[in-house]
């Protein structure tokens, strides 16, 4: 059976978040339709990852707090510095397709 597309298709959402709550409202975000876009800190990556049982390095919170989301593992670059190599790959994340 072919699913509709949802109220927020077409929608891009770059997630910088982690823990709960922004994965969260970003999961409710994608389950509507939202092309969600998920960037986690490249050392450590979204703390939930560690959460309870885990399989292949996921646990079991992460996977549904996440479902439906894209992630970027290929690009590494830290948000608070304001140099323009950072800015390219932020740029590319929210306008283009993926870095």
């Amino acid at each position: 059976m072919t699913q509709s597309p949802g109220p927020l298709d077409g929608i891009r959402i770059v997630d910088l978040t982690s823990m709960l709550s922004g994965p969260w409202a970003t999961m409710i975000l994608a389950d509507q339709g939202a092309d969600v876009i998920k960037v986690e800190e490249p050392r450590l990556g979204d703390h939930t990852r560690a959460y309870g049982n885990r399989r292949n390095g996921f646990s079991a919170s992460f996977l549904n707090l996440n479902r439906n989301n894209n992630f970027t593992t290929s690009c590494y670059c830290n948000i608070r510095s304001n140099n323009s190599k950072n800015n390219n790959v932020i740029n590319k994340i929210c306008f283009n397709n993926k870095p």
